[in-house]
């Protein structure tokens, strides 16, 4: 998600090492760290994509996906 959702202190676990750590959400610097990183790889993919001439779909979580693909294709 773009957003992080300010819920307090967040348990993570990362995957690779199995180790645990803390995410302090309440933190505003850490909200805008999360939002620019999002916007960074975005912004990569979406370039990369593009490059080798493959189309990109962008919608929240929440949307209808189906609405979103049909729109797609009807542009092509």
């Amino acid at each position: 998600d773009k957003d992080m959702p300010n819920i307090g202190l967040v348990p993570v676990l990362d995957a690779e090492t199995g180790e645990t750590f803390t995410i302090n959400t309440t933190s505003k610097k850490v909200r805008n760290n999360h939002r620019l990183f999002f916007e960074k790889n975005t912004d990569y993919f979406k370039k990369q994509f593009r490059k080798i001439g493959a189309g990109v779909i962008s919608m929240q979580s929440e949307e209808d996906y189906v609405k979103k693909l049909l729109g797609f294709f009807k542009q092509k």
